[in-house]
């Protein structure tokens, strides 16, 4: 999942803005890309296997994150990336509780780090966290043990290298098990909004894994941009549905339907003609018995002509493109 949040531009905006996302009741879970400047946050969860080799301590100790941007839509900080950990101490994140950022030097006079931080004033300039821009792609490559500053003081360090740990629940949660990764002092293109149809403007990120300069995995992120603002005279309504935790309506003999009333404002509509909605259902809902496959696969409305369309082979429920799409 990646959110969006404002970036203070102070160095401990990513900690406040986890906490507000947390625990504020303005939260956004998505991107609003009129935020600025904002810090996009990254909650994920990489096993083991998709970031290092499968005999990790008998390779290099070299763990290197590639994340590839959009130069076409979007700007960002040039001080690496930012990331913390969580503690269960007072319910607290900082880049302290990260579990490669932590002083494995026994000299007082010298300071050795798994990784570098953002913004790094150890080293004094951003040496194995960085950002690149061409007019190709933005690249922010992260490396973790042994690379040109930071060291790898055992003989396996992929486990403290993980920073993306997902681990996250509403139960009790222990230090070092959950950790954000944040993009810092990104601008969108003015008036950007992520288009639906692939394009050279889509709102999408790259995320490769490399140990020792070998290709572990590479993850293609579809992200997408939200408006705020809600539509004043447009009503949504579902008709015949219940749900008391015991029995539900299916829809096979009295179906439930959704009504969307209403009209757009002379604001809302702008100057491009709209000639179709389209409606995301999550996938734990099916409407598979009402589609006529037969008919282009037509579904039953009120009024104009309805086709539902699946969004694919991908099966993430809260991945709105992979959706079945009316």
């Amino acid at each position: 999942m990646v959110v969006s949040h404002n970036d203070t531009m102070l160095p401990n905006s990513t900690i406040k803005s986890i906490q507000d996302f947390f625990y504020s009741a303005d939260s956004l879970v998505g991107v609003d890309a009129s935020i600025t400047p904002q810090q996009l946050l990254f909650f994920l969860k990489v096993p083991l296997a998709s970031m290092s080799l499968p005999s990790p301590s008998t390779q290099p100790q070299n763990y290197t994150m590639n994340i590839f941007t959009n130069p076409n839509i979007m700007n960002s900080s040039s001080l690496g990336i930012d990331f913390v950990g969580y503690s269960s101490v007072n319910n607290t994140w900082d880049v302290a509780y990260s579990t490669c950022y932590v002083d494995s030097s026994t000299t007082p006079t010298m300071q050795y780090y798994m990784c570098q931080k953002y913004n790094d004033h150890v080293y004094g300039r951003q040496i194995d966290n960085t950002f690149t821009k061409t007019n190709n792609y933005g690249l922010y490559k992260w490396v973790c043990g042994n690379g040109q500053a930071v060291v790898c003081n055992t003989s396996d360090c992929s486990s403290a290298c993980q920073i993306f740990k997902g681990g996250f629940k509403s139960g009790a949660m222990t230090t070092g098990t959950a950790g954000v990764l944040s993009l810092r002092n990104v601008t969108f293109t003015n008036s950007y909004q992520s288009p639906i149809e692939a394009g050279p403007n889509n709102f999408d990120f790259v995320l490769t894994f490399y140990q020792a300069g070998v290709l572990v995995s590479a993850s293609l992120i579809n992200a997408y941009t939200m408006n705020k603002t809600r539509l004043s005279y447009v009503r949504g309504d579902l008709v015949n549905y219940y749900n008391d935790n015991v029995v539900t309506n299916i829809g096979n003999r009295l179906p439930t339907m959704l009504k969307i009333s209403g009209y757009l404002s002379l604001t809302e509509l702008g100057r491009k003609p709209i000639t179709a909605m389209r409606v995301h259902i999550p996938n734990v809902l099916s409407i598979t018995n009402f589609i006529e496959t037969n008919n282009f696969n037509r579904l039953g409305c009120s009024t104009q002509n309805c086709i539902a369309t699946s969004g694919g082979v991908a099966t993430a429920l809260d991945t709105w493109v992979s959706q079945t799409v009316i």
